[in-house]
């Protein structure tokens, strides 16, 4: 479930109604699955917002999560749910893949790192780039 609001006071009073309903139907939220995100405009300082709670619980305000599959973030900035359709579809590309397909897929890549990093053309560029990484 999703609680939208222009106010955190309007938030408050939504989740008092959530909370009262709850009760009387004897459920509980979940407090740990609980967040809270607060979509920044454009161009606007950042303020400081006050606390949110449920349950007497204070809610984790976080900067994105996933609904219905999507990425939603504070900015409204698709780029992380592009991220994830993108790493999806090839995945998805790449299921029945060869042996020989994935190994001259793999020397490709190396060449290309090699170039970027001004190596020779004969040492390892996978060593090379763990030692630089690690």
């Amino acid at each position: 479930m999703v609680l939208l609001s222009p106010s955190i006071n309007g938030l408050t009073r939504l989740l008092a109604v959530c909370e009262s309903y709850a009760e009387t139907h004897g459920l509980r939220y979940n407090t740990k699955k609980s967040e809270l995100l607060v979509f920044q405009a454009p161009n606007i300082k950042k303020r400081l917002v006050p606390s949110v709670y449920l349950g007497g619980v204070e809610l984790n305000r976080v900067t994105e999560f996933k609904y219905l599959g999507h990425v939603v973030t504070e900015t409204l900035v698709d780029d992380l749910d592009m991220e994830r359709e993108r790493r999806a579809l090839a995945v998805s590309l790449w299921v029945n893949y060869t042996r020989r397909a994935y190994s001259a897929l793999r020397v490709q890549y190396n060449n290309a790192l090699r170039i970027v990093l001004g190596l020779p053309r004969f040492c390892s560029a996978s060593v090379t780039l763990d030692n630089i990484v690690g």
